[in-house]
């Protein structure tokens, strides 16, 4: 283990490390391909192409959603801690003040999950270079926070060699303003999921690649029962992810408690994401999802099986308990000709089970005052089932190949749809633009 030398001379800054003194790293975009076709990621979104669509929903049109970045050239701080092997990344880790840590391209493994107890800030020394056999536990119950990694490729296929089954996992106080960035995950089909959050404040994943696991993707929601009340200090911050192979052995087991693209659990902004191949659902939101915003969207090719029934599980967006004041925008759901979506967008019903969870004062319905805008839903049943929803708005949205309802309104109380730019022009003969009865709910 190695400590790099303070460059002499001027120094640029780097703006994207809180204007630490840095280096350029010399890292080309290029070098992280052979990593990801070794790591069977080569339909990765390195070159976005088929993605961005010019769009009509009603009297507006746009190009969106707005595709995904990928992973991206870094600078690295010219001030380190240098290491090439897994027992000097251990050892470097045990240090008790929070430290910038370079690893050189290679493998690290462990018995376990490698633990950053003292919030170090990890990066790769070439883009995807560095390879984890093992997860990684970035927090704890101390109070050094901000603990990031950056540019590192995880590739595991052992669930005992991480914790609670996931590549990165965060908690505690400790835990708080981590950064996963520009990070590929491949677990497979072994780990439940690639970033697990439940501890979500201040929580920042950017432009990462997640293959083949078996629950979620992207995961942030504190434990149960304090899910319902909480509230971060920091939003979270989730940009940038490319997600496919998110299922387990027999699709829609989980019976929609996982089989997620991303789960989302708190206040959050979640921006240009791409969902394929999962097993139940492309977004879930809940917990306490309160005042966030999810923008530019691309969710296809989702199908499960209902446990016990037979019956199909295809969703886009599964708004769950609770939801509130939240804006769904820019977004297309369905319609990449892979894979066939069921319903666009789903809002659980009032199920007498949830009564005394919600310290609001609304009903047990999950979704109040949602806005649902500008997109295209290609689903072969509903487009958005709304059950119970509360002041929910519905606006310059495309509906195409539906056979039941463009919009399903079921006891729903003040929901705004009619007049406001909705397209049903490509409903299926015999669906309705909108149902208010239960009686062909899929």
């Amino acid at each position: 283990m190695e400590v790099l030398p303070r460059r002499s001379g001027p120094v640029p800054r780097c703006k994207t490390v809180r204007k630490r003194v840095c280096r350029t790293a010399t890292v080309a975009l290029a070098s992280i391909a052979p990593v990801l076709l070794a790591l069977g990621l080569a339909n990765a979104t390195l070159a976005v192409s088929g993605q961005v669509s010019t769009l009509s929903a009603g009297s507006g049109s746009a190009a969106y959603p707005a595709p995904v970045r990928p992973p991206r050239t870094y600078s690295i701080p010219a001030t380190a801690v240098r290491v090439s092997n897994s027992a000097q990344l251990v050892s470097a880790l045990k240090r008790t003040v929070p430290s910038d840590i370079v690893l050189a391209a290679g493998t690290y493994d462990g018995a376990r999950a490698f633990q950053n107890v003292y919030g170090h800030r990890l990066y790769a020394r070439r883009l995807g270079g560095a390879v984890f056999k093992a997860g990684l536990v970035i927090g704890g119950n101390g109070s050094q926070r901000g603990g990031l990694v950056r540019g590192v490729t995880f590739d595991v296929t052992k669930p005992g060699k991480t914790f609670q089954s996931s590549m990165v996992a965060t908690w505690g106080p400790a835990g708080r303003d981590v950064k996963v960035l520009d990070s590929m995950f491949d677990g497979h089909r072994a780990v439940a999921a690639a970033v697990l959050a439940r501890q979500p404040d201040g929580l920042v994943v950017k432009r990462v690649v997640i293959r083949n696991v078996t629950d979620y993707g992207v995961f942030f929601e504190v434990p149960y029962p304090d899910y319902y009340r909480f509230e971060p200090t920091i939003p979270t911050l989730v940009e940038d992810v490319d997600v496919a192979g998110v299922h387990r052995s027999s699709r829609g087991s989980a019976n929609g408690t996982a089989e997620a693209g991303i789960w989302a659990g708190n206040k959050s902004t979640v921006r240009r994401i791409r969902v394929r191949d999962t097993g139940w659902m492309g977004i879930w939101t809940g917990g306490n999802c309160n005042d966030a915003l999810f923008e530019d969207f691309n969710i296809d090719d989702i199908h499960g099986t209902i446990p016990g029934s037979g019956a199909l599980m295809s969703v886009g967006v599964y708004v769950e308990h609770y939801t509130r004041r939240t804006v769904f925008r820019r977004f297309k759901l369905g319609g990449s000709g892979r894979g066939t979506l069921h319903v666009g967008i789903n809002t659980e019903w009032a199920d007498p089970a949830y009564a005394g969870t919600n310290p609001a004062a609304e009903t047990i319905g999950a979704s109040y005052q949602n806005v649902f805008e500008n997109g295209v839903i290609t689903s072969s049943l509903d487009g958005v089932a709304l059950h119970d929803a509360e002041r929910d708005t519905i606006r310059n949205v495309k509906f195409v190949g539906q056979t039941k309802a463009g919009i399903r309104d079921w006891r729903g109380t003040g929901n705004a749809y009619n007049g406001l730019d909705n397209d049903f022009a490509g409903l299926k003969a015999g669906a309705l633009p909108v149902d208010t009865s239960l009686q062909n709910d899929p």
